[in-house]
């Protein structure tokens, strides 16, 4: 049996918060303010996986 009226779904995406989120999201590194050592931690992470031709790990930022 399949519930129509499910309040969370995984196929349903509003277009309007979709377009939000892209246009809030910063694109490089370069667009994060602030945090100038996490940044540069970050673009060698980055490059690093670039080079390998791998996806980057996950990785969790945290701090004040």
């Amino acid at each position: 049996m399949i519930e129509t009226d499910r309040l969370v779904a995984g196929d349903v995406t509003d277009t309007r918060e979709t377009a939000l989120d892209r246009a809030v999201r910063p694109q490089t590194l370069d667009d994060y303010i602030g945090q100038s050592a996490v940044r540069e931690q970050m673009d060698i992470f980055l490059s690093a996986a670039k080079g390998r031709g791998e996806p980057l790990d996950h990785t969790l930022i945290f701090g004040p």
